[in-house]
Formats: C-alpha cells, structure tokens, sequence
C-alpha cells in the first residue's frame, strides 16, 4: 500500500501537534496557577492528552500560600483527570467531568493572616483559575483516595484533624437532564 506524499504530509504534521500540545498546556496552566489565585502560587508536573477522549489529566498539581510562613499546600493533588462528558454533548450539552485521584486538602489556621491558609474566593480566587483551566461546566465530579485536613500548628498541643481515604462521587451537577421534576444533584 502506498501513501500519497500529501497525506503523509498531514499525518505527520498531525503527530507534531499532538507531540508538542501537551508542552503548551502545561505552560499555559502553570502560567494560570502561578498568576491567578490572589495569594497563592502553584504548578504542574506533568500533564498528559486524551484526544480521543476529550480530556488531559494534571498530574503532581500544588497550589501553596505565597506567605512562606505556611508549610503545607492548600492543595496537593496527585491526578487532576478533566474531560468532557459525552452523553450529554449528544444531547447538545456541553458540560464536563472531573476526577480527582490522591488529592489532599491542608486548611491551615495560624496567629495572624500570614500563617493562615484561607479559601479562595473572588475574581482572583481559585474557582476563576479552574474556570481558566477548564472552562465547562462540571457536570460529575470524582475523588477517591483523597483526604482533608486542618491544621494548626501554633495550638498547644498541635492540631492536625484529618479526613482520610474519601470516596466522593456528585452527579448530574449541572442538571443536564431536563425533566418535568425537581433537578437534583445525586
């Protein structure tokens, strides 16, 4: 079987594109991660593509309070997996899911503002980052093997309260299925 010199062309330029795309996402959400969360700093590690899926998974994402007088990540992720969710695309939605594997929330209180790791809210905050990141809407949303914890670590004795090993799974969140009833959130 022989291949015509322009369709090689295209093949190969193809498998360029999709060779160098995860380079550029990575810089683009690591430039979304150190810039702008009001407060904080973070990065990837590595990111992968699923083309054919419609996703990228994050892997070793960190968002850590700019104050160094924090010692621990507010978030600490091992796998970030975000795509598309086909089903309701067929149904003209185009809406999202998010899987969380090994992610760690630290909520840190400290004696003053600067060695306190609070949410993140506002235009600057850590929604307005995700929306940059992934700009669907999330219509299912996955994390196992997840824990949070609060901390404080200027107490007598130390507090370090922690939920371990969560399972979490929420559905249909942006009530893609139209129906004549209630639309809610499993």
């Amino acid at each position: 079987m022989r291949i015509s010199r322009p369709l090689l062309i295209i093949i190969l330029i193809v498998i360029g594109i999709r060779a160098v795309l995860p380079i550029f996402v990575k810089r683009y959400v690591n430039h979304v991660l150190k810039n702008d969360i009001d407060g904080y700093t973070g990065s990837v590690a590595g990111v992968d593509l699923s083309l054919w899926r419609g996703g990228y998974q994050l892997q070793g994402l960190k968002l850590l309070r700019l104050e160094e007088k924090v010692r621990v990540p507010f978030l600490d992720f091992r796998e970030v997996d975000l795509m598309i969710a086909w089903k309701p695309l067929f149904k003209g939605r185009v809406v999202g899911n998010v899987n969380l594997d090994g992610a760690r929330v630290n909520m840190v209180k400290g004696p003053d503002k600067a060695r306190t790791q609070p949410g993140l809210a506002g235009d600057r905050g850590w929604q307005a980052a995700f929306d940059r990141i992934f700009p669907l809407k999330v219509n299912n949303f996955n994390a196992t093997n997840s824990q949070v914890h609060y901390m404080d670590f200027h107490s007598k004795p130390q507090v370090d309260v922690s939920l371990q090993d969560i399972r979490l799974h929420a559905t249909n969140l942006s009530n893609v299925d139209d129906r004549n009833e209630d639309l809610d959130s499993d």
